[in-house]
């Protein structure tokens, strides 16, 4: 029995770039312009490169087995090729003093990426090929392959940098052995010529994580908005990101001017892109469901989310003074925040 996106096997022709054309025809009509196709064989050439980041520097969220070639051949049939795709969605790139992250203004791109490649791949089979997509957490390594694919380049930010939209992408990618031509390959990770001598994002990353060489994702406040856990120094660093950080990606000139440039699917959701602290605060699970769930920040319960408000509140000074919460673990962060803020308030006044 075949699985999904597995129908009988077209042998096609590789070298008729009209049958190419018209899997980008389609993607086009989408309205998905960046895109690009590498190999396993590719991929696997530069393995050397993933074996020299230490794995203290990983994060809980990462798939990745640590073994590329073993990961690679798990999900990518010999003869296949990896067309990898960016998805835009910069609308708004206005930051509160308290802010959620710019992709997380927004529906939650995870369903809007799984429905988008899930049209492509129909597309595909109904064309009589292989096709099996991924998008955020799965073992590929996407930045590595969007660079190969020539889809965009990895600045000093750590993030994957496109002409079009800058930073402002996600990266889906449909593993297919439907006849494609592989891209001109970009610039791999760690070549930063196209940064020039600017270091905006090194200066101004909030933790001072982003140097050249590996960079130590444990500690990107991004991951650290998300952790259930919080040390105090962390409490201290979070400030008033809500959820993500965007520090780098708001200093880069590579992503000036860039609003609007998103998808419809990712147009911003008001009570998003400003913030009600107190409601976030004190979130109930109906207002959670309605309204917080359906986001990208939404995938780590009501919980993180409070806590995160309740920090953004200690930072703009405005804490409430007794709240209570049924929920014993935000009872404890509130009452850890709030002594903290207090701490903080009288090493001032000394």
């Amino acid at each position: 029995m075949r699985k999904d996106h597995e129908p009988e096997r077209n042998q096609g022709n590789p070298k008729n770039p009209g049958e190419q054309q018209k899997l980008y025809s389609l993607l086009n009509a989408m309205g998905l312009k960046v895109f690009g196709v590498t190999t396993k064989e590719a991929v696997l050439a530069h393995a050397a490169y993933y074996k020299e980041r230490p794995t203290d520097q990983k994060t809980e969220f990462e798939a990745s087995s640590g073994d590329l070639a073993k990961d690679l051949q798990a999900v990518v049939p010999d003869g296949s090729k990896i067309l990898s795709i960016a998805f835009p969605y910069a609308h708004d790139l206005n930051w509160e003093e308290s802010h959620f992250s710019i992709y997380a203004r927004s529906l939650d791109y995870h369903e809007v990426l799984t429905a988008y490649l899930a049209r492509i791949a129909q597309w595909i089979t109904d064309e009589g090929y292989c096709a099996q997509t991924f998008r955020d957490s799965n073992p590929l390594p996407e930045r590595l392959i969007a660079c190969l694919a020539g889809v965009g380049y990895v600045g000093r930010n750590n993030t994957l940098i496109t002409k079009d939209y800058g930073s402002f992408v996600f990266l889906g990618e449909v593993v297919t052995d439907y006849p494609l031509r592989p891209s001109s390959v970009g610039r791999l990770p760690g070549d930063h010529s196209l940064c020039g001598s600017c270091r905006a994002c090194q200066k101004a990353c909030p933790a001072g994580i982003l140097i050249d060489g590996f960079t130590d994702s444990s500690r990107c406040l991004s991951y650290v908005s998300q952790k259930k856990e919080l040390a105090e120094e962390e409490i201290q660093k979070l400030q008033g990101r809500l959820f993500g950080c965007d520090t780098c990606l708001r200093v880069c000139p590579k992503n000036q001017g860039r609003s609007g440039t998103g998808l419809p699917e990712f147009q911003v959701l008001e009570y998003m892109a400003h913030p009600d602290l107190l409601e976030l605060a004190q979130l109930s699970r109906a207002t959670f469901r309605e309204k917080y769930a359906i986001t990208s920040a939404g995938w780590r319960g009501k919980t993180v989310l409070a806590r995160n408000a309740l920090i953004a509140l200690s930072a703009t000074g405005k804490l409430p003074e007794d709240l209570r919460f049924s929920s014993p673990v935000l009872q404890r962060e509130y009452d850890k925040i709030k002594k903290l803020s207090k701490e903080k308030t009288k090493g001032r006044s000394r």
